[in-house]
Order: C-alpha cells, then structure tokens, then sequence
C-alpha cells in the first residue's frame, strides 16, 4: 500500500505499413511512492496525503492521410488510380501513379516522461497535484517535398519531430461543506510549450501532430 509499480507493453500491427515495418513495440513503466503512509507522516495533522510518481513510455501513431489526393490506405506501395485520356479524338480510361512508393513507412513514435506529486492538507480540506512533463514525438510522416522529374510534388516519409513540455497544477479546497451549504474551490494553472523540431522542407506542415499526452 506504500510502493506501486506497472509495466506494460503493447504490440501493434498495421497493414498501412509494409512487411519490414508493420509492428511496432510500444513498452511503458510507472512508479509510486505514497509517503503519507511511512511512520514518519502516518501521524502528521497537517499532510494528510503524499504520493510522488513518475512513468516513462512509449506510444504509437498510425493514421495517414495525405491532403493532395486522400490517400489512407497501403502508401508503402506504388498505387494507381483511374483516369481518362483522349487518344485520336476518343475518352480512353487508364491509370496513372497516385504516390511514390516508400516501403520503409512505418510507426510514428510519442516518447514521454512525467513527475507529478499529489497532495491532501488539514484532513484532505486542501488538495491537488503539480505535473511536469515532456514529451518527444518523432517519425511523423511528413508530406516532404521532393523533385518535380518524379512527376510528384510530395512524398510520404517519416521524418517529422515535434517536443511538448510544460507544467500542469490543479488546487482544490472545501470551503464550507454541511448539511445545508457546500463551497468548493478549483484552481487550475498550466505552462506548455510546443516545439516543432524537424519538419524537413515542408514549409513546417506537419501531418498528424496528436495535441493528446500520452498516460
């Protein structure tokens, strides 16, 4: 009840991906520590409640979507698409490339590390947490541009990086609290900074730069 620990593992499949790259591992660990319950804090009347904790992992990304033509699915492989040509004064239906093949595509990557305290003061009258985080996105597939003597504009690697950091405090209080009133407090503050790292010579447009932190 004092010392916590979880580790875990996800591994993920995606046909978006070719066979070289279609898995990707996605490990994680927490830790806890909850200080309020040693000798030395068992019987303090002003902490009521004390815990430390950290985690450090991994996750992944695999969406695509490419803005020129919305193509979502298979982009590691030289795909084709229906088109019309008039050839001696005749509509011809035909095919013509849609994307340049990558067959090394393959999972975007979100590595994260979090420290956060949370704390309970005068019987859990006055309570709340402080966050720092920071976190690495990287791999992004990124929409880069490359020779126009490809017949593209574009093509999709995994380049992109992007950086999170901040700091995140949340303070709660019970005012008042009988039978016939209640008062309670929220205090919410928070400090971020987004970084955009690498974005190749894409005029900084990154494809799916995921806002959500990871857990």
């Amino acid at each position: 009840d004092r010392y916590l620990a979880s580790v875990s593992i996800r591994r993920d499949a995606s046909s978006v991906f070719g066979p070289d790259n279609k898995y990707g591992n996605f490990p994680s660990a927490s830790l806890g520590w909850i200080v309020s319950r040693e000798d030395f804090l068992k019987s303090n009347s002003i902490v009521s409640n004390l815990k430390l904790r950290a985690s450090y992992g991994f996750t992944g990304n695999k969406d695509v979507r490419i803005s020129s033509n919305q193509i979502n699915s298979y982009p590691y492989l030289s795909l084709l698409g229906p088109s019309t040509y008039v050839v001696n004064g005749n509509i011809t239906t035909g095919y013509n490339p849609l994307n340049l093949a990558n067959s090394e595509l393959k999972w975007e990557r979100l590595r994260e590390i979090n420290l956060g305290v949370d704390f309970g003061l005068l019987k859990n009258k006055i309570t709340g947490s402080v966050d720092v985080y920071k976190r690495n996105s990287d791999q992004l597939l990124l929409n880069n541009p490359v020779s126009y003597t490809t017949g593209f504009s574009n093509a999709l690697v995994n380049l992109g990086e992007v950086q999170n950091s901040g700091v995140e405090f949340e303070l709660r209080t019970r005012n008042i609290s009988n039978e016939n009133f209640k008062w309670s407090s929220t205090l919410i503050a928070s400090h971020n900074k987004n970084e955009l790292l690498n974005f190749g010579d894409s005029d900084g447009q990154i494809q799916n730069v995921d806002d959500k932190r990871a857990s």
